[in-house]
């Protein structure tokens, strides 16, 4: 980025002023309007689960990975094996370099299982936090082993960071993203549940509270009070906004790893309500519809950063401080679909795309349908 764009596009965590790590995907079923140009399908980068009423957005969300009984064998490193992860990986902490890598990996990672979630999704609204997903992930492989460590490390694309630069890259992301904006909320938190009847190893448990901050209780999954325990965990994290996550645990259920997200903030620029109206709102098929659509102008002097390719339109919208942002890309209407744009992300790519937002030169029209996500 240049010297005058030190901000971290939401979508985005900072890690540091170079590499940006994308935090939520949204796969927005909706057509809309913006720069007088049709839109196809809108792809919203965002931290998680949000609810936009042109000035505020709070978003929450829970990433879960559920543990069932099983057969352990595939854990246990061959007698033979080649990997010698748990014997010399211990030595090898967290460095400049790999956290460069893996702040890459990570959106790599998020746009390769965003593809694959959108598969077979037509006409339907997709969202999707792939730091959640990458930080349960990443407590299930401290306690990995062999055949079960190398998938859950091919799956993340951290094929060369060791168990202990993940927990002390996590730790860094965990600690410094609530402390970067004042003027915005934000939280992230873990917990592991695990059934009375089953026990983690000391090792596995003694590093999920120094590196993830996370609760580990012992919990009768057979009682009631189990199932209300985990359920007004969710609620506290996320302020109420999910008072009740799961109706049920399985009797097959021996551990539950959770990781919650809760971010609050205001447009740095927000949109007026007196310029809010029903207008049309085009559909991919053709067709359109009568939306409110909320509208504004912005120009040099407001922190929001456009840029146009051949292919697509992104535009990136400041909250608080300027600390976060929501990046909206919109394919260009006869030229390509979100598949297409969706399709040539990557780390690389996401990275080009924000060294070109940059204040438009003169003023351009906004105009966004107002809605609400939530999962």
């Amino acid at each position: 980025l240049q010297e005058d764009m030190p901000h971290i596009t939401i979508i985005i965590i900072p890690i540091d002023t170079y590499i940006q790590t994308i935090s939520l995907c949204i796969f927005w079923q909706f057509k809309t309007k913006v720069v007088s140009l049709h839109a196809d399908y809108i792809l919203l980068n965002i931290i998680q689960n949000m609810k936009v009423s042109g000035y505020t957005s709070i978003m929450m969300g829970l990433f879960v990975f559920l543990v069932l009984a099983c057969s352990n064998e595939d854990n246990v490193p061959e007698e033979n094996s080649t990997d010698t992860t748990l014997e010399t990986e211990e030595d090898s902490g967290l460095t400049e370099a790999m956290e460069i890598g893996l702040n890459n990996d990570i959106n790599d990672f998020a746009f390769n299982a965003f593809r694959t979630m959108v598969t077979g999704q037509q006409g339907t609204s997709l969202i999707f936090s792939p730091v959640s997903a990458a930080s349960v992930l990443a407590m299930l492989n401290d306690g990995a082993a062999g055949k079960t460590r190398q998938e859950l490390m091919s799956v993340l694309g951290f094929n060369g960071a060791t168990t202990k630069a993940l927990n002390e890259y996590f730790l860094k992301l965990l600690v410094t993203a609530p402390d970067n904006d004042a003027t915005t909320t934000l939280r992230l938190a873990n917990a592991i549940f695990v059934d009375k009847n089953s026990t983690f190893m000391p090792s596995f448990v003694s590093d999920m509270t120094p590196y993830y901050h996370a609760e580990a209780p012992s919990l009768d999954f057979a009682q009631p009070t189990a199932l209300n325990y985990i359920n007004d965990w969710c609620a506290r994290q996320t302020e109420g906004l999910i008072p009740r996550f799961l109706e049920e645990l399985s009797p097959e259920l021996h551990s539950l790893l959770l990781n919650a997200i809760y971010f609050s903030g205001k447009w740095q620029t927000p949109f007026v309500s007196e310029m809010t109206s029903l207008r049309p709102f085009y559909c991919e098929d053709g067709t359109q519809k009568e939306v409110q659509l909320m509208s504004m102008d912005i120009g040099q002097g407001q922190r929001n950063d456009y840029c146009e390719t051949e292919s697509y339109q992104a535009l990136r919208m400041a909250y608080g401080g300027g600390n976060y942002a929501m990046t909206f890309i919109l394919p260009k209407k006869d030229v390509c679909t979100t598949s297409d744009v969706l399709g040539s992300l990557t780390a690389q790519t996401w990275q080009t795309l924000c060294g070109q937002l940059r204040r438009p030169s003169g003023l351009l029209n906004i105009q966004l349908p107002r809605f609400t996500v939530k999962t």
